[in-house]
């Protein structure tokens, strides 16, 4: 794979109904495993090299339930549940942060044993992962969905991240979101992540949205991570990148108001070991939830020659193992 590559190309989407699941992932027992003061819910299902799956807020590994499926032919893959998502259980508030996730990522990574792997992420989960490779040697690749671009600060997160932090609106403001539909859609909701707004009402509400309802400690630990969200963290990113020595895929959604697409064109060059932009058309925020099909194949090529290429620089065909000891970011 060539070094300090920064190629940019377009594909067209492909509606979440052509991607055909091999196996019924809602099927996949959830495990349970102790990192620090949290139980983390996970789930591992295919077989071939490792990948490790990384969600984005206020979502749950629940967000990947059509593309996993579409990669486990290709590869194994580890999903998890944050710290306040899903079905993970903490008892400290330090661990919903998000800089507290990706030390919780990392140790969670080390419990699995994992000897060589990629990560696949998006939004705040694309952040943590690249603080997470940046300081483990172990990482072949990384791939990126519409996540957290460097020196931008999404306007509309700082203003929900305001709103969350005011003490009489911020609970008002997220059940209005969740309860009331035009909320829900409207460009303060979730209609920045969607192309098509009918499916904020469908699959995603009652997977995302209804149990942040019906549970209120759910969504406290879910705007938590908002409102203590720090901003270093983004500005930080160029030192991350250039540490980072395995390639890079970005997958875009073209519409994305969040991470507009220019801004992470010009991040490419950031990248110390290559980095390729892949764009979907009709897609935003969350275009691997909208279209999976496409994202599968761009991730699974992309996936396959990063790890090839590691098995072909590695003496005797071994894959490297050993872990960097870069000082930890967060």
């Amino acid at each position: 794979m060539a070094t300090k590559s920064t190629a940019v190309r377009t594909v067209v989407g492909a509606s979440r109904a052509a991607a055909s699941k091999v196996l019924d992932f809602h099927a996949v027992p959830h495990r349970m495993l102790e990192v620090g003061a949290s139980r983390i819910a996970y789930r591992t299902l295919g077989e071939g090299p490792d990948l490790v799956f990384i969600h984005g807020w206020p979502l749950d590994l629940n967000t990947y339930r059509d593309l996993a499926p579409l990669l486990a032919s290709s590869f194994r893959c580890h999903l998890f549940d944050l710290p306040g998502a899903g079905a993970t259980q903490t008892t400290d508030r330090r661990a919903l942060r998000l800089d507290a996730h990706i030390d919780t990522t990392r140790a969670l990574i080390d419990q699995l044993g994992l000897q060589r792997y990629a990560i696949l992420a998006h939004d705040s989960g694309g952040l943590i992962a690249r603080y997470v490779a940046a300081d483990d040697a172990r990482v072949t690749a990384l791939v990126l969905g519409n996540t957290e671009i460097s020196g931008h600060h999404a306007p509309m997160l700082q203003v929900l991240k305001a709103v969350v932090n005011t003490p009489v609106l911020g609970p008002l403001f997220l059940s209005a979101v969740m309860r009331m539909p035009f909320v829900r859609r409207s460009r303060v909701g979730f209609g920045g992540c969607f192309e098509n707004r009918d499916l904020i009402d469908g699959e995603f509400n009652d997977l995302f949205l209804a149990p942040m309802l019906a549970d209120k400690r759910r969504a406290f630990s879910q705007t938590e991570l908002l409102r203590t969200l720090d901003p270093a963290l983004v500005d930080r990113l160029p030192d991350v990148h250039a540490r980072l020595r395995c390639p890079v895929q970005l997958i875009w959604g073209r519409d994305d108001p969040f991470f507009p697409l220019p801004l992470a064109r010009k991040m490419l060059p950031e990248f110390a070991a290559g980095a390729t932009l892949e764009v979907i058309e009709d897609g935003k925020l969350y275009v691997h939830e909208e279209r999976p099909a496409p994202f599968a194949h761009l991730a699974r090529s992309f996936l396959q020659e990063a790890f090839a290429a590691s098995d072909a620089q590695a003496p005797g065909g071994e894959a490297a193992t050993s872990r960097a000891t870069g000082a930890v970011s967060g």
